[in-house]
């Protein structure tokens, strides 16, 4: 489990860091975005340590361990990207995919966006559950199965 600050051999406040474990957990890194990514490993004392950059639209195996954090940054801009759909990734054995995604930036990209492309997008209160669209929304709702 990751631990927190004030935790045994907490770093400074609100300092993330990842779990000193030997539990092996091999996952795949999917970069699914048009960009070149960078992958994050925050250490154990919370520092950031980089990894090669993951080209667009490819993947690489990666071997880490229960309780590692994994930040993705854009390699260009530094921008933070999504992985599942999170800003964070935890390693687990029984997570065996890392997809990393752009961000939805903000609200009033995503209606423009709607408008213009005239898909339905979930306005629940879940949309980090969602797949951005709603796909089979009758034309009277506007939650995915998540949220209503």
């Amino acid at each position: 489990m990751p631990q927190a600050p004030g935790e045994a051999g907490g770093a400074g406040a609100g300092a993330l860091r990842s779990a000193n474990t030997q539990e092996l957990s091999k996952v795949v890194f999917n970069n699914h975005s048009p960009r070149c990514v960078l992958p994050v490993w925050l250490d154990f004392e919370g520092r950031p340590r980089f990894y090669p950059v993951l080209q667009p639209r490819t993947g690489r195996v990666m071997h880490s361990y229960r309780g590692h954090l994994w930040l993705f940054r854009d390699a260009g801009t530094n921008d933070g990207l999504l992985v599942n759909q999170r800003e964070l990734f935890v390693a687990a054995p029984d997570v065996r995919k890392a997809d990393i995604t752009l961000p939805v930036l903000f609200a009033g990209i995503k209606q423009k966006n709607r408008r213009r492309s005239g898909l339905k997008l979930c306005v629940g209160s879940r949309p980090q559950e969602c797949s951005g669209t709603a796909a089979g929304l009758s034309s009277s709702r506007s939650f995915c199965h998540h949220c209503s």
